[in-house]
């Protein structure tokens, strides 16, 4: 079994990713102060300094880095996110643990919790985002579907590209 680390994933926001490619307007209108971004630069080589290891990189987002680890990391994974995109990587070895109240209150999401909230699996949560849109991403989804709608087409078909494969 491997021994326990703690890698911290860091978003650049100097740089598009390939999301942006896909959508330009990615999370547009998100707008920092650049005291914020300042100290955003600084914070990895902090975090590094206690010994964790801090991954980093212009076109990548956080979770870009940690869905990586997750999945090449032989034991247990406990990815600590409030990001929800972060739900598709809940397996038996990987859970979630997402502040709901600041750091006061956490709560473990594994793929029964990702099946209660959303209706879909692990899996499916892109599709899922896809379907019903993401507003704090800019993400429109298809027009006139909200979650329910989504998780019915998704239990139907299994994808989204299988759902239009039979349109």
């Amino acid at each position: 079994e491997q021994p326990a680390a703690v890698l911290v994933g860091w978003d650049t926001y100097e740089e598009e990713t390939y999301r942006h490619e896909a959508l330009p307007e990615y999370q547009s209108g998100r707008d920092f102060e650049d005291s914020i971004l300042d100290q955003l630069e600084l914070l990895p080589d902090f975090i590094a300094s206690f010994g964790f290891a801090c991954a980093k990189r212009g076109g990548f987002e956080a979770d870009d880095f940690l869905a990586a680890a997750a999945r090449r990391w032989k034991g247990d994974v406990l990815i600590a996110t409030s990001d929800r995109d972060a739900f598709q990587l809940a397996s038996e070895r990987v859970t979630i643990l997402q502040p709901v109240k600041g750091v006061r209150e956490l709560v473990r999401i594994g793929p029964a919790e990702v099946l209660e909230r959303y209706g879909v699996l692990p899996a499916q949560v892109p599709d899922f985002i896809a379907l019903r849109g993401d507003a704090s991403d800019r993400i429109p989804g298809a027009h006139g579907v909200g979650p329910k709608t989504a998780a019915a087409i998704l239990a139907e078909h299994g994808t989204l590209a299988a759902a239009d494969r039979k349109s």
